[in-house]
């Protein structure tokens, strides 16, 4: 994208800002931030010092959005892939995972849709005791 031109409402506005080198090198700071996967505020940080004018967080997202820069998003969360696909076997797990030692029981369920078997049902689901209003 080239530089931008803006137009002022007041005579007397600072000349810097009717200036294109202005932004471009605002801009240039931008592009290389978001490349380099900094956040917003940490670009804002950046442009705020290299170029002695305050800018914010907001107006460094107002700011990509115009020139249609993206921030990386997030990975989403992994989750664990089915070990047993297609089988109503326990899934609990032994270990910690990405351990080498690390595995699920894989015993049979002990009901259609439940995710584990006889004794981990009994360990993880726990029978909440009635009590009564005086205790």
């Amino acid at each position: 994208m080239g530089a931008v031109s803006v137009s002022t409402h007041t005579p007397t506005n600072s000349s810097r800002f009717e200036t294109s080198v202005f932004w471009q090198k605002h801009d240039d700071l931008l592009r290389s931030c978001v490349t380099k996967g900094l956040s917003s505020g940490q670009t804002a940080r950046r442009i705020s010092i290299e170029t002695t004018t305050p800018v914010s967080r907001s107006a460094v997202i107002g700011r990509a959005h115009r020139l249609n820069l993206t921030w990386g998003r997030a990975a989403p969360p992994t989750t664990t892939p089915d070990p047993f696909p297609g089988a109503q076997r326990c899934v609990f797990p032994h270990g910690h995972p990405g351990a080498p030692d690390f595995y699920f029981c894989g015993d049979e369920v002990i009901e259609f849709g439940h995710p584990y078997c006889a004794t981990h049902h009994l360990r993880c689901y726990q029978r909440q005791i009635p009590r009564g209003r005086d205790q």
